[in-house]
């Protein structure tokens, strides 16, 4: 009886392991155009707003990746993808640029970073038109640990010289969902 109990444990702790193992698996996959690198994304969906009336939104996500050779500062990269009908793609005239302030605030601490890249991509499709902005900038090993052990509460997004340009609250579900995936990111660099 003993033995039965100890193997249906140890049977329970390997599904149990590989099951949280499957779960630690970048969100973001994708083929670097330049470079024809894979870059991986730890993260996902931090907020997103939109105006039923006039057809205008815009998403947020937030996105740790590998810091470059030599490097002992993590690439944080933060993609707004705004959206309008394509009737309207003419109203859309979204900036951003390099020297913007990031502001993540979590239950226990404020963590800041300056974008030092923008890219923008500009796309049609569906009758949707996107402008998606791609702000790049870099934050410490310690920072990426707050991000894993506290939920993030809330972010903003500032030009250099002041005043918001997005901010917004991530829901309960993405809150648990970026702690997971920032866990899993600081497992890969061990």
């Amino acid at each position: 009886m003993k033995r039965y109990l100890l193997l249906t444990l140890f049977l329970l702790s390997t599904f149990c392991q590989n099951v949280l193992a499957q779960k630690c698996k970048p969100s973001l996959s994708k083929v670097d155009e330049m470079t024809n690198e894979k870059v991986e994304g730890w993260g996902g969906k931090i907020g997103g707003q939109t105006s039923l009336g006039n057809k205008i939104g815009h998403d947020t996500m937030l996105y740790l990746n590998d810091r470059d050779k030599g490097d002992t500062l993590i690439n944080a990269t933060v993609y707004i993808n705004y959206i309008v009908l394509a009737k309207n793609a003419a109203i859309l005239d979204k900036t951003h640029q390099a020297g913007e302030r990031i502001l993540l605030k979590t239950e226990n601490s404020l963590i800041q970073f300056t974008t030092d890249n923008v890219i923008k991509n500009e796309k049609s499709t569906f009758g949707s038109y996107y402008q998606i902005f791609e702000l790049n900038g870099k934050i410490t090993i310690e920072e990426a640990k707050i991000l894993s052990e506290n939920f993030l509460e809330m972010y903003r997004i500032e030009k250099e010289e002041g005043g918001s340009i997005v901010q917004d609250k991530p829901n309960k579900r993405a809150k648990r969902k970026m702690k997971e995936q920032f866990e899993c990111f600081l497992n890969t660099l061990k």
